[in-house]
């Protein structure tokens, strides 16, 4: 499974769009076996921004009704 944390500085953004970066790690057997961190490039869609680098999961501090409605189509 791959996630991504919106990272804001050193904390957990309040949003997908007002973050600085994604972290997106990825664990397989309950440890995690990769880490990458993707700058964010303010794409139009996030959800299929993220989902181009197989994210299934996304950690932020707030999400809109909209962007979890691109995210459940993504």
């Amino acid at each position: 499974m791959k996630f991504a944390i919106a990272v804001r500085g050193a904390e957990v953004a309040k949003s997908m769009e007002t973050c600085d970066t994604f972290v997106i790690y990825e664990e397989k057997h309950g440890r995690i076996i990769m880490r990458q961190n993707i700058e964010n490039t303010r794409a139009k869609s996030l959800p299929l921004f993220l989902k181009g680098f197989q994210v299934t999961s996304v950690i932020c501090n707030g999400i809109s009704e909209e962007e979890k409605q691109l995210l459940s189509n993504a």
